[in-house]
């Protein structure tokens, strides 16, 4: 199963905003999402798919950082075409990923330059479990496992 991004309104080489639509094993595909407002979807092992949601007007025009990406403003998770969180309230997000534990989802923030700060969120219900800061953190091995992967980000 893979997940991406069609009917783009930005398209490469920014992330691209547009649809996410979710290719099966079977080489047959939906569409999840249909306002456009959708980027960095992705697959965890057990097919549960989540994506950015970005800001956009009351017309559907995407709101657009000052080097042209798209404002994520929250994290959609779903499940067999169910949604089983809506993360919101996210400060510059910057990179996501679900957890191996099949659990939980991290999202990656702060400013672009400098430490920032990883938070966790369960898959169903996305309610806040953790939250790490990089600050003043000189190795990985200072880092909670589930926050490793952000810690060169």
């Amino acid at each position: 199963m893979s997940a991406s991004i069609v009917d783009a309104k930005i398209p490469k080489p920014t992330p691209p905003a547009g649809n996410v639509q979710v290719k099966y094993a079977d080489g047959t595909t939906d569409k999840w999402t249909t306002k456009g407002i959708a980027t960095e979807p992705k697959v965890a092992a057990d097919g549960t798919v989540g994506w950015y949601v970005c800001a956009a007007d009351a017309k559907g025009k995407l709101e657009l950082e000052e080097d042209g990406t798209p404002t994520p403003v929250a994290l959609a998770v779903c499940r067999a075409g169910k949604i089983l969180a809506t993360i919101k309230d996210l400060t510059n997000p910057t990179g996501w990923g679900f957890d191996p534990d099949g659990v939980h989802v991290m999202v990656y923030e702060g400013a672009k330059h400098g430490p920032g700060w990883v938070r966790r969120f369960e898959i169903k219900g996305g309610k806040e479990t953790d939250q790490f800061s990089f600050a003043d953190v000189e190795d990985a091995s200072k880092c909670p496992v589930w926050a490793k992967p952000f810690f060169e980000q």
